[in-house]
Formats: C-alpha cells, sequence, structure tokens
C-alpha cells in the first residue's frame, strides 16, 4: 500500500497535534520546494533518507513495431533517487528475516 500525500498529512497532523489541512499545506509546500530545486537543475539532499537529483536519459535507438524501422528516442530528464545509508541497512535488515 502506498503512502500518499493524504496519509502523510493524517500522520503528520496526529504526532504533531495539528489540523489535517494545516499538516497537508506544511507537505505540499515542502514537495513543491523540492520540485522547484529539481527543476532548476539542483540536488536534493535529506539527511536519513537520500538524494535526489535531475539526470538526463540518453538517446537511443529502437525498432517501431511496424514495418521495423529504427526509431530514435530523444535524450528526457529524469529524477535519479539514491537512497541513504540508513534506508539502505533497514531494508536489509527487513529483508534478512
Amino acid at each position: 500500500m502506498a503512502l500518499t500525500k493524504i496519509k502523510l498529512a493524517r500522520i503528520l497532523a496526529a504526532n504533531l497535534k495539528i489540523h489535517e489541512k494545516v499538516a497537508l499545506q506544511h507537505i505540499t509546500d515542502l514537495m513543491d520546494l523540492i520540485k522547484m530545486q529539481l527543476i532548476e537543475g539542483n540536488e536534493v539532499a535529506i539527511v536519513g533518507f537520500g538524494i535526489l537529483k535531475p539526470a538526463y536519459k540518453l538517446l537511443f535507438i529502437t525498432a517501431s513495431l511496424e514495418p521495423f524501422e529504427p526509431v530514435s528516442v530523444q535524450r528526457r530528464k529524469i529524477i535519479s533517487f539514491t537512497a541513504s545509508l540508513s534506508i539502505k541497512k533497514a531494508l536489509n535488515l527487513l529483508n534478512a528475516r
């Protein structure tokens, strides 16, 4: 089950004892800030979570299905994520059980 923005807001509201709408607005503001940094080409490093950074998926050639001709797929911007060491360790401990 995915942790949605609404679910995250409910958890934050309960933990901080604030209204869910206020929590949702804080989460939205944080996501907007992260999004703007990535759009501007900046990397976003969150200690204990990981690093988000804009990258480019390179141009590649593939074949179309019909009439089986080469098709060029242009390079495009993507977001790469590198998990922090603490997350990697936690996942490995969970998988070891």
